[in-house]
């Protein structure tokens, strides 16, 4: 594989990242209004039903949040692949 190559395909990789982060920042947002649509029309519900549902989309937040940071890194890591 030339460098050309390899520039090619980290190029092309960086692309997929971004992409995903833009789905991601996309779906982020979706779910904190969620949370917000939660705390705002269901708290209080007498099965409890409000916080089951607030905890798991905190989780997936704190997932999403995860998710994010590796991409991140990820693309810190490919630019520096083609600034060598």
């Amino acid at each position: 594989m030339s460098l050309m190559d390899v520039i090619k395909t980290v190029t092309a990789i960086q692309r997929q990242i971004e992409e995903q982060q833009a789905l991601l920042d996309g779906f982020s947002r979706s779910n904190r209004d969620n949370m917000d649509t939660v705390r705002s029309w269901l708290t209080g519900s007498a099965q409890g039903r409000d916080q089951s549902m607030l905890a798991a989309l905190e989780r997936a937040e704190r997932s999403l949040e995860t998710a994010q940071g590796a991409l991140g890194r990820a693309r810190d890591a490919s630019q520096h692949v083609t600034t060598l």
